[in-house]
């Protein structure tokens, strides 16, 4: 509220204004601020490393945040690759199957073309027979 005058700097006590309090009701006032502690050196040196300590707790913190974040990420791209690894091995046993199939299917058509054959002997045989 009240500005402190220069002498009042010095000596740490702030009057208040007695024409104010006047109009207010008020009788006059002398408050004295409390002094600003001064810091010792060795509380200084505290106050350093404490600061250091804050900063550094702040950095680890940091690094912590960091850590989780690339863990998160190594963590995604571990599952991917374990996603991709279930496909191939899909993929592949659905190769297999596939060949598997295809050699069935190749020796099935072996053994049509071997009937027909001869059955078309057969057939031609009977026409020459009485």
């Amino acid at each position: 509220d009240e500005a402190p005058s220069a002498d009042s700097a010095s000596t740490g006590v702030v009057e208040d204004e007695p024409e104010e309090d006047q109009q207010r009701g008020y009788a006059s006032v002398t408050r004295v601020d409390k002094p600003v502690p001064v810091a010792s050196p060795s509380e200084a040196k505290k106050e350093d490393r404490f600061s250091v300590r804050r900063s550094r707790l702040r950095e680890l913190q940091e690094l912590r945040g960091e850590l989780k974040s690339k863990e998160f990420e190594l963590l995604q791209k571990t599952q991917e690759l374990e996603e991709k690894e279930q496909t191939m091995i899909v993929l592949q046993e659905q190769l297999s199957l596939e060949k598997k199939l295809r050699d069935i299917l190749m020796k099935e058509k072996e053994k049509a073309d071997e009937e027909a054959k001869i059955a078309a002997g057969l057939c031609s045989q009977g026409g020459i027979m009485p």
